[in-house]
């Protein structure tokens, strides 16, 4: 299970994810209390969500591939979410070095040492939970591998 707080055009949800490692296309969201059964077309290719189906309605989407906002139901909703299972936050570091957000693997380098980096560039992809996340630092430049 994997607690979440999602906040979606301003009502925050705390949300328990019951992802079967077996699957990569289901899982299980308790709201509430209220268990939801989600379908949609692949977890570990987040850019292929444009529908999701809940129960037994489907819905169009359309995601955001930062996870800032969605659109669904014929509106735009900012979204946040927040890992209720950590209480560890991560300052940044003052030796210049990239800390992962979330416990992952990194399965490819998007930069080489020497390139400058900036605002918003992915320099990595980060795979945590059958999910491929772009990691995205602050403006600099690529000095070394560590």
């Amino acid at each position: 299970m994997h607690k979440v707080g999602v906040t979606i055009g301003g009502r925050t949800y705390a949300i328990d994810l019951k992802i079967n490692p077996l699957s990569d296309t289901g899982f299980v969201a308790e709201v509430d209390g209220q268990l939801y059964p989600v379908t949609v077309r692949s977890l570990s290719n987040p850019e292929s969500l444009d529908w999701i189906l809940v129960g037994n309605r489907s819905y169009e989407v359309v995601l955001d591939r930062d996870l800032r906002w969605i659109e669904g139901i014929g509106r735009l909703y900012q979204v946040t979410a927040q890992d209720l299972e950590s209480n560890v936050t991560r300052p940044v570091s003052g030796d210049t070095r990239i800390k992962a957000p979330i416990p992952g693997v990194i399965t490819r380098l998007l930069v080489a040492v020497g390139d400058k980096v900036q605002s918003g560039q992915p320099v990595m992809i980060l795979e945590a939970m059958k999910m491929e996340n772009e990691v995205r630092p602050r403006p600099g430049r690529v000095t070394q591998p560590r």
